[in-house]
């Protein structure tokens, strides 16, 4: 049987946006558990963007059918759901989603959920090369975006719980923005990975979490998280690694 989520090249979303190819994932940058990435063309204006398709299949391949169907259901209406919050509380630091929906063609047998971003330029780790050379204040303004951002998600009561220089996206080399809200937590949203004591890289987790050893507030577990990661990426861009 046809995995649908691996063959979508030519096909129509939404009326609106052609599927040109699939696009190829910088290592240490995951769009998500069990997703495929695609490059895609607003028909009118010929845009180029990012499209993340939720793969059913390997869902169903790693366990039982009908959890594997409720799961996906659920991961792909909380990261919508909670792009929809971002940009309505205009969250400017944060990549939101331009558009989603879901595909499923007469001959399918499950649907194929979606979400499209605006293309970025590459992550941050393109940007410290220590042979193309260094910008120190260019760096510097992109760790105070990131700091800020993850201000906004706490103020808002969300935590994004996978930061790392992958997710740190940069457009047109002026502008940089969190990315990947996939495995986040949010006080008003459920999540189906809110179960999980790392949701995210663990690379990237405080040391003590992996141990088990947590805060007894949820809030406070969430969050420390983010402050953790943050200071290592900050030691990342710092040794310009």
């Amino acid at each position: 049987m046809i995995n649908l989520a691996e063959n979508l090249e030519g096909r129509i979303l939404n009326d609106k946006w052609r599927i040109i190819s699939k696009k190829n994932i910088a290592v240490g940058r995951t769009p998500g558990q069990f997703s495929i990435c695609y490059l895609v063309e607003e028909i009118e204006t010929k845009k180029i963007a990012f499209l993340k398709a939720f793969d059913i299949q390997s869902f169903i391949k790693s366990g039982n059918s009908a959890e594997a169907l409720k799961l996906v259901a659920e991961a792909y209406l909380f990261e919508k759901n909670l792009l929809e919050r971002c940009k309505d509380i205009r969250l400017r630091r944060v990549v939101v989603s331009i558009d989603y929906g879901e595909y499923i063609p007469k001959d399918a047998l499950y649907p194929v959920y979606f979400l499209i971003f605006e293309m970025a330029d590459d992550d941050i780790r393109k940007y410290t090369d220590l042979a193309k050379g260094i910008d120190i204040a260019w760096l510097l303004k992109v760790m105070h975006t990131v700091a800020v951002g993850v201000q906004e998600l706490h103020n808002n009561l969300i935590a994004h719980q996978d930061l790392k220089p992958a997710n740190i996206l940069v457009f047109n080399e002026n502008l940089s923005k969190i990315g990947d809200l996939g495995r986040a937590w949010s006080e008003n949203i459920n999540s189906p990975f809110d179960s999980l004591e790392i949701p995210g890289d663990k690379r990237y987790a405080p040391i003590e979490y992996l141990y088990g050893n947590y805060p007894a507030d949820e809030k406070n577990r969430r969050f420390i998280y983010d402050l953790y990661s943050l200071g290592i990426e900050y030691n990342n861009v710092r040794n310009f690694k």
